[in-house]
């Protein structure tokens, strides 16, 4: 089968957009399909996934222009790509408005395959500089991309739950949550990273990895540190990656400096592929956020998990799991207190955490690999086509 895999994702950077995109297209090939990813990249950058093609786009800059010139070059590649080689679908990784895949979808005849990851219109609720009209126009578009598509991966049930709701459709849905890299993430020795990283052994090392955006509530896990290191001062924070927004990270950086003894530990981005690392030192694990931002928290979650960590999150649906699975503990968002209280829990009962973590582990690598959530959309795919057979490897 061959795929022409379109996003908007970035693949010069590391975070749950860019791995979801490259994890999914490396287990579509691993499939025996032939995959064309086309994305944001930089010309110059070779081999970004192993056995998938890559088409860069270019970059979008921002602002509505340069979304807009995106998608007339996303179209135009795509559509001379298309002629040439005549893909068997079209996949689409909606997320926000995308215009190109559905004409090319038309022109070429080819079925479209949409994928949402969020609530398509939830990226334009706060935004403050596009025009009435403009916001009308990428509200049309998201419909008709929604309507248009021959079938619709929803990755949490709340998706397709309001896809139902609002726009009365009752097939061609699936359900196909985030998955992890069992090969990559996996338990590592503390020690052996510890050391490595030259970190203490007697610390409790709580941590967070993050492509920190706005929503990433680093803040409020300094907050909780700062507090718990007055009973216990072996209690460090250690944040992990880069940052969406220079200012921020200046001020996070500055707000570090005046605890003592580096308590607040915060790296620069490092490569997708030492992250498994750093969560090998850590005690615990955070996902915390400052709004619910759907399913973007599950991934991390994941990881983490695979690497047998417990974890505290945030009180959102998307990571309700944690407590019903007894492999962490959920806050609400922005309470402090029941952060500290958290954090304090697992700290002084390591056993219960360690327990956490082991449960963890067992349901990752039982039930969410790429390769099992891939497998899950290629018969989804297959049964739409009705007849195209792909290749499935888990029956």
């Amino acid at each position: 089968m061959k795929i022409f895999y379109l996003s908007q994702v970035n693949l010069n950077k590391h975070y749950s957009g860019s791995v979801h995109v490259k994890e999914t297209v490396r287990e579509l090939a691993a499939a025996g399909n032939s995959v064309l990813l086309f994305a944001q990249l930089d010309d110059n950058l070779i081999g970004t996934v192993p056995g998938v093609r890559v088409q860069a786009i270019g970059l979008i800059r921002g602002g509505i222009i340069s979304y807009l010139w995106y998608q007339f070059k996303l179209l135009l590649t795509v559509l001379y790509q298309g002629i040439k080689e005549k893909p068997d679908i079209l996949y689409v990784r909606s997320e926000s408005a995308m215009f190109a895949h559905i004409l090319v979808s038309k022109l070429l005849k080819v079925p479209c395959f949409l994928e949402l990851n969020s609530w398509p219109f939830r990226d334009f609720e706060n935004v403050r500089d596009v025009s009435p009209v403009m916001r009308a126009f990428i509200a049309k578009i998201i419909i008709w991309s929604i309507t248009a598509s021959k079938g619709i991966i929803c990755v949490t049930g709340e998706i397709a739950a309001r896809l139902r709701e609002k726009y009365h459709r009752n097939h061609g849905i699936v359900v196909a949550e985030n998955g992890v890299n069992i090969e990559l993430f996996r338990p590592l020795s503390v020690e052996k990273t510890r050391e490595e990283l030259g970190l203490e052994k007697k610390d409790f090392i709580v941590g967070f990895v993050a492509y920190f955006q706005y929503y990433n509530d680093a803040e409020l896990a300094i907050k909780a540190i700062k507090a718990l290191r007055e009973k216990n001062p072996n209690i460090k924070l250690l944040l992990v990656g880069g940052w969406a927004q220079q200012e921020r990270m200046e001020k996070v950086q500055t707000e570090a400096m005046r605890f003592n003894g580096n308590a607040v530990l915060i790296t620069d981005e490092v490569p997708y592929s030492d992250v498994p690392k750093y969560i090998a030192c850590f005690d615990l694990a955070l996902a915390l956020f400052n709004k619910d931002v759907g399913d973007g928290s599950v991934m991390k979650a994941y990881e983490y998990l695979a690497c047998s960590k417990a974890v505290v999150g945030s009180e959102m649906s998307s990571l309700r799991f944690l407590e019903e699975r007894e492999m962490g503990i959920t806050v609400p968002i922005g309470n402090l207190d029941a952060l500290i209280n958290s954090i304090s829990i697992l700290a002084s009962d390591r056993d219960r955490a360690e327990k956490m973590g082991a449960r963890g582990f067992d349901y990752i690598t039982k039930y969410k690999s790429w390769g099992m959530v891939t497998d899950k959309i290629l018969c989804f795919i297959a049964n739409e086509l009705k007849g195209k057979q792909l290749e499935v490897r888990h029956e």
